[in-house]
């Protein structure tokens, strides 16, 4: 099956939120899902610093990744494209002043490999972990995103239903997801709206409109998805 460029970045987006999800778990660490799939990923402090790094980047810029360890954010001016990585570190660093623990941020990032003329353009996709004050990231080339994308559906085949539902869930902005994560733990309209300092009416309208955004029809569902997108 062939996807398109932005159902590849989704999936690269799933693929994360699902490997962040297994290491949570304690079914994986950082170092394994180099065996899973073919993809560079690192962890970075968040002034970007890096924290760790598998080395997947080493054929790419034909040296050890430890000096790339070392560099932290000045590697971006050796060996990136500065057009993009203008583009793509102030997003970045407002994804991570939003906060959202349950969100996913995607983008491009290009590299010169060694020995060529030309830039290769990269996904970069990256998710706060939660245990840590870092964030966790993939990154990978473009052209190699549908082979480890497939790849790992079949590693990971079992969460069928993060998978259905990811953009959905997507869609729910930081607070939805919070009071989404109330609501499954059992707290009632009036408690949700004392604790955030609101009317129960407000509590309601958000209640509304995430049941509409996720097509929740049964209470049980809110449960599901809680417990699939580590809410609870």
């Amino acid at each position: 099956m062939h996807y398109t460029e932005i159902e590849l970045m989704r999936k690269h987006e799933q693929n994360l939120f699902l490997l962040d999800k297994q290491i949570n778990d304690g079914k994986l660490n950082f170092e394994d899902i180099e065996n899973v799939m073919d993809s560079t990923v690192h962890t970075n402090r968040l002034d970007f610093s890096i924290k760790y790094m598998n080395s997947c980047f080493e054929p790419l810029i034909g040296m050890h990744h430890q000096p790339l360890i070392e560099d932290g954010v000045d590697m971006f001016d050796k060996f990136f494209d500065p057009q993009l990585t203008q583009k793509f570190l102030p997003n970045l660093v407002d994804f991570f002043k939003i906060g959202d623990v349950n969100a996913v941020s995607s983008g491009f990032q290009a590299i010169k490999p060694v020995g060529k003329k030309d830039f290769m353009l990269l996904l970069t996709a990256s998710k706060i972990y939660k245990k840590e004050s870092i964030y966790f990231s993939m990154t990978m080339p473009i052209k190699m995103l549908e082979v480890s994308t497939n790849r790992l559906e079949r590693v990971l085949e079992q969460d069928l239903f993060l998978r259905k539902n990811f953009e959905r869930f997507a869609s729910l902005t930081k607070k939805e997801k919070e009071i989404l994560r109330l609501i499954a733990i059992g707290d009632s309209n009036q408690k949700i709206a004392e604790m955030a300092f609101t009317s129960v009416h407000t509590i309601n309208t958000h209640r509304k409109n995430i049941y509409k955004k996720l097509e929740i029809r049964h209470l049980s569902e809110v449960y599901r998805y809680a417990n699939a997108f580590d809410l609870v």
